[in-house]
Order: C-alpha cells, then sequence, then structure tokens
C-alpha cells in the first residue's frame, strides 16, 4: 500500500506472490499477475521487476510491456500515478482489463469515453493529433490519437510492440508537457489510459469526493466512464454530482491554466 507516514508494509508486488496470482513473465523488465482486487473478470496487473515507484514516469519498456499484453488480450490499460490519483500501491504498475470484460463486444464496441472520443473527431472532423473532448471541458485533460497502422502491426505480430511503444511513449509526454508537467513533476498526479484508439490524460487534485458519510473514490478506470463505490449510500453522491460531475470534482480545474 502506498505509505504516507514511511512505515514498513510488505510489497504485494515482490515475489513469492500469493497462491495463484502469477500469470508469467511479460517482457524481461515486467511480470504479469491477476488483481487481487479485480473489477470484472480478467482484470491483470502488470508490475515491474525491479522496484520503481508509482511517481516515477512511465517509460519506454512499461509501454511496450503494456502494448503486448492489450494486444493478446484486445484490452486497454490505465495507470494512476500518485496519491491524488487513487494508486494505493507504491510499486509501479499498469492495469489491464480486456474490453470484453466490460461488456463491450471485442473491436466493434468502446468503453464509453472512447465512443464518446471517436464520434466527437469524427463529426467535427478534428484532424490534430491531440484535443480535448467537450464534455470534460471543466477539468484539465487531453485525448493523443493513436497510429491504428501500428495498432494492427502489434496485433498481428508481437515484433510490432517495439513501435507502438515508442509511439505510445511520446503520445504521453505530449499530453502531460500540453497540460503544463512538461519535467514530471512528481506532486502532480494524474489518471492515464490507453485505448485501442486513443491515450488519455488528466490532471488530478484530489483522489476522492466526500461528504458527510459519502464517499466516492475515483481512479483512471473512472474517466473510463466505470465508477465504482463500496457501499449503497454512496451511490446518493454519485447521482447528487453526476458520473462527470464528479470526475470534475477530483480533476484539476481548466480555470488553473
Amino acid at each position: 500500500m502506498i505509505n504516507k507516514d514511511n512505515l514498513p508494509q510488505k510489497d504485494p508486488f515482490v515475489p513469492p506472490f500469493e497462491n495463484g496470482a502469477y500469470i508469467g513473465e511479460v517482457t524481461e523488465t515486467h511480470h504479469l499477475i491477476f488483481n487481487k482486487f479485480s473489477v470484472c473478470e480478467r482484470h491483470v496487473i502488470i508490475i515491474t521487476k525491479d522496484f520503481e515507484k508509482q511517481i516515477d514516469p512511465l517509460n519506454i519498456d512499461d509501454f511496450k510491456a503494456s502494448a503486448m499484453v492489450m494486444a493478446s488480450m484486445k484490452a486497454f490499460m490505465f495507470f494512476n500515478s500518485g496519491y491524488n490519483s487513487g494508486a494505493s500501491i507504491m510499486h509501479k504498475h499498469m492495469q489491464v482489463i480486456p474490453y470484453e470484460s466490460m461488456k463491450a463486444d471485442g473491436e466493434s464496441t468502446f468503453v464509453p469515453v472512447e465512443q464518446a472520443a471517436l464520434k466527437y473527431i469524427q463529426e467535427e472532423n478534428i484532424e490534430a493529433d491531440t484535443f480535448c473532448l467537450p464534455q470534460f471541458y471543466k477539468f484539465k485533460h487531453l485525448f493523443h490519437k493513436i497510429d491504428q497502422e501500428l495498432v494492427k502491426a502489434t496485433y498481428d505480430s508481437e515484433d510490432g510492440a517495439d513501435e507502438l511503444s515508442e509511439h505510445l511513449e511520446a503520445a504521453y509526454w505530449t499530453c502531460l508537457k500540453k497540460l503544463g508537467n512538461e519535467e514530471h513533476n512528481i506532486e502532480q498526479s494524474y489518471s492515464l489510459l490507453v485505448f485501442k484508439n486513443f491515450l488519455f490524460v488528466a490532471l488530478r487534485r484530489v483522489e476522492a469526493v466526500k461528504d458527510q458519510n459519502m464517499t466516492v473514490t475515483v481512479n483512471s478506470l473512472g474517466f473510463a466512464g466505470t465508477h465504482a463505490v463500496k457501499r449503497e449510500e454512496d451511490l446518493m453522491l454519485l447521482s447528487k454530482h453526476s458520473p462527470v460531475g464528479i470526475l470534475e470534482l477530483v480533476s484539476t480545474p481548466t480555470a488553473d491554466y
């Protein structure tokens, strides 16, 4: 768990893993394990073999391992960076969920935010590589288009992951720099999602929305269009603000530009 008090705690991403957790080696730098607290079927985690902090920037090795797993599982990836992003473990890890596990139909259906972004760029004829979604205008975020030829090459052959990972890393840094985090300020939390069509980044200011005894905690999956609550009464807070309203409350407002 992320330890804000510097107290010693066991790292669950260091071998030996719990029984049944370990899936296998993805690359020379990353392992793949099942998520103990999965939100759906086949929810897996890509972890660095050597310890790296969750607040460290993603690198080419992280994106290569992610690209390989995403292609093999027909999945999308998300990464919670920093204390205010919903991250709960300090050891660097990316989470991957197959589209079909989110009740999407393989490649023909997308998670809600990806569907909205595709519709927007098609209807508005957006040619730029980066763009903002009008529905998210109140908070700092960016979408970056992903080269579909590189995606196809990775789906067809593991060798394609090298070029795709370079493309994703460049898109990642482009978004961070445009959002004002050019030097990767570790104090600035953010949520990252990598879909088949887009890379998405949103800057964060808090981890959760709280009101009296109600709490809605938001990690990167919330920006995909999925909010998870632990108790029935927390649904009242979600209903009060709306799903997008919750995202606005946990993200850095555009007024800060």
